[in-house]
């Protein structure tokens, strides 16, 4: 449930859940091999808004539905049934799932997903940058991809919609909606001839972490110097964990 306050932040698309592989049973050179993924620069997707922003393209972002799951698996494993599904069995035990697909949370998910795709895209006619790995052209339109989400613009609309069907005949599985309003957790407004960027989901769930974003908080205009180096206080009161420091930091 959304309440009314957090509705004006966010908006929640969809709720679901998925099973995971768990990884740390997985053996190098068994049934893993290369790991690395690449995806799309912070620069490359900036490039592209900014070319579509000055030319006045088109864009459509594409989101590819259980994307990693489109792929097969690299090899054959096994892994146990999860608590909650039952087997109609004397013995149960001697039962376990057979890995059909490029499942979650394998080690080499990412990488077997993105061969995939870029073989598909490859058949689709587009040719990849030498710039960026994640960059790709067809035609008049470029596409930039950031794992099961991307971004595609050009000039001409039907020239999109063309490309939509060729990689839907290809057999990925994709939705679509006009327009990039966010990406990756970035909002992304088109306010005339300027696009401005903010992340209010990120900045929200730090103040959240931190607990500042309740009324008793003392704010300051001025922030803290950033030349001044931190040092140890050892006569402060012990950290009393109210917050999980790691994660705010990363």
């Amino acid at each position: 449930m959304v309440n009314e306050k957090e509705a004006t932040h966010f908006n929640v698309y969809k709720w679901k859940a998925r099973l995971a592989f768990d990884r740390s049973k997985q053996i190098h050179g068994v049934n893993f091999w290369e790991t690395y993924a690449p995806v799309a620069a912070w620069p490359t997707i900036c490039f592209i808004l900014t070319l579509a922003l000055i030319n006045r393209w088109h864009m459509q972002q594409i989101d590819f539905v259980l994307g990693h799951t489109q792929a097969e698996a690299e090899c054959e494993m096994f892994m146990k049934i999860p608590k909650g599904f039952t087997v109609n069995a004397k013995d149960s035990e001697e039962y376990v799932l057979r890995i059909k697909k490029n499942y979650y949370g394998l080690k080499q998910a990412g990488r077997v997903w993105n061969q995939h795709l870029l073989s598909k895209l490859t058949e689709c006619g587009f040719t990849q940058s030498k710039h960026d790995k994640c960059l790709f052209y067809r035609g008049q339109s470029v596409y930039v991809l950031y794992t099961n989400n991307s971004i595609l613009a050009g000039p001409d609309p039907e020239e999109l919609e063309q490309i939509k069907r060729d990689m839907t005949n290809a057999g990925l599985n994709l939705t679509s909606k006009p327009g990039v309003s966010d990406f990756l957790g970035m909002k992304i407004d088109r306010q005339g001839d300027k696009i401005h960027l903010t992340q209010p989901h990120l900045i929200d769930s730090i103040l959240e972490d931190l607990r500042l974003n309740i009324d008793e908080v003392a704010t300051k205009q001025t922030p803290a110097s950033m030349t001044e180096g931190l040092c140890r206080h050892l006569d402060s009161e012990p950290f009393d964990q109210h917050f999980q420091y790691r994660s705010v930091i990363g």
